[in-house]
C-alpha cells in the first residue's frame, strides 16, 4: 500500500545516545545501517522496485542483505581506523 513512512521518533531519540556510549568506550562503535532505508526524513521500503521490509518494522531477505553489505562497508572501514 504505502512504500513509505516519515522518519523514526525512537531512532531519533537513542541515537544520541548510542553515539555517546560509542564516543566514551572504544570497544563500542555504532554502524549506521538507518541511512540506507531513510533521507530526508522519509523511510522507504522500496528500490527501484525492491521491497526491503515485510512490515512496518522488519526488513526482509533483501533489507537484510542491504543491510549487511553496509555493516560490511562500516566494520572495514573501523578496522582500517585502528
Amino acid at each position: 500500500n504505502k512504500c513509505s513512512q516519515t522518519d523514526s521518533l525512537d531512532y531519533q531519540k537513542f541515537r544520541p545516545v548510542f553515539e555517546e556510549i560509542a564516543r566514551n568506550n572504544p570497544r563500542f562503535h555504532v554502524i549506521r545501517t538507518y541511512e540506507q532505508f531513510c533521507a530526508d526524513g522519509i523511510c522507504r521500503m522500496d528500490d527501484s522496485g525492491v521491497l526491503y521490509f515485510r512490515d512496518a518494522h522488519h526488513i526482509n531477505i533483501p533489507g537484510s542483505k542491504k543491510a549487511g553489505i553496509e555493516i560490511v562497508r562500516q566494520m572495514q572501514q573501523q578496522e582500517m581506523r585502528n
